[in-house]
């Protein structure tokens, strides 16, 4: 009985696409091969034991986490409609400019990807497709969306197309982690 309830749920969140499955709610439209990150996660043997349609961590999927202050209702991570979002001239665009920029890798001519954070993070990355994800057109801040924001993606360091975390070898604090969602939830303001 409780094996057909699991069966259930996980052909209602997910079909399957060879040796993949492909999640239809939660984050981005990734494969679960995607998942997985710095925090971890996810069940023994292969699997996981969580309610995927209430789990932050296990949103619509296994191993597919809601952005920090985000709600997982339904399988879909959800923003909280009151947040507020934190102010960008004095804490988002900083936040930017010394994990990525200040790092030398996203600044300048010879920025990594052509990602150029220097002089405006805020028009290089809202609204701006990663051509780093191939046709699955994400974009690298999707206003209200952090959880299929492939820039909130790599810092978390889960549902990436690919590459690794960021800022390699360095994860943001939970409360850094936390603004930038709120941010994003917050339709990233300037």
């Amino acid at each position: 009985m409780a094996l057909a309830a699991l069966l259930q749920v996980v052909s209602a969140c997910s079909s399957s696409t060879g040796d993949q499955m492909t999640s239809t709610g939660g984050g981005g439209g990734e494969t679960a091969s995607d998942a997985g990150g710095r925090g971890g996660g996810g069940g023994a043997s292969g699997g996981c034991e969580a309610d995927l349609e209430s789990d932050p961590d296990h949103c619509g999927a296994c191993d597919r986490p809601c952005a920090p202050g985000q709600i997982c209702s339904g399988g879909v991570c959800l923003c909280d409609a009151a947040v507020v979002a934190p102010d960008y001239e004095t804490t988002i665009g900083p936040f930017f400019q010394t994990s990525c920029d200040g790092t030398g890798c996203h600044q300048g001519p010879q920025a990594v990807l052509g990602m150029d954070l220097a002089a405006d993070p805020h028009g290089a990355i809202v609204d701006v497709v990663s051509f780093t994800c191939g046709s699955k057109m994400r974009m690298l801040v999707e206003p209200g969306h952090p959880e299929r924001s492939h820039v909130m993606n790599k810092l978390m360091g889960t549902n990436m197309c690919g590459g690794q975390a960021m800022p390699p070898d360095d994860p943001r604090p939970p409360d850094e982690l936390r603004r930038v969602s709120d941010w994003i939830c917050a339709g990233a303001p300037r």
